[in-house]
């Protein structure tokens, strides 16, 4: 069921989002873009999990343009590396998850 606020998973994958590069031109990321592509895995209209890590103009310039296939076209990426890019990322934070805390030696 779909809640506004972020569970514990996803509330770890979140901040860890930030400190990768935006997607559209690769400087520093400032905001998460809950994406509206519709595709099997995304459980929600605005799925915490399936989220863009995009700088303000970047998303500034999503918004304004009013159709998220079209931005990505103007950036020269395809809706199916936006999918894949956060089905990598919500894989990698769940495999940190999974790990974290782990001792060795």
């Amino acid at each position: 069921r779909y809640s506004p606020k972020p569970n514990a998973a996803e509330a770890r994958h979140e901040p860890r989002m930030y400190g990768e590069p935006c997607f559209g031109c690769g400087r520093n990321a400032e905001c998460l873009h809950h994406t509206m592509l519709r595709f099997t895995e995304k459980r929600f209209r605005r799925d915490h999990r399936m989220q863009l890590p995009l700088c303000n103009p970047c998303h500034a310039a999503l918004h304004g343009g009013g159709c998220e296939i079209a931005w990505l076209e103007r950036i020269s990426k395809t809706e199916a590396e936006a999918v894949a890019y956060m089905l990598q990322a919500w894989a990698e934070s769940e495999l940190i998850a999974k790990y974290e805390g782990r001792r060795y030696g």
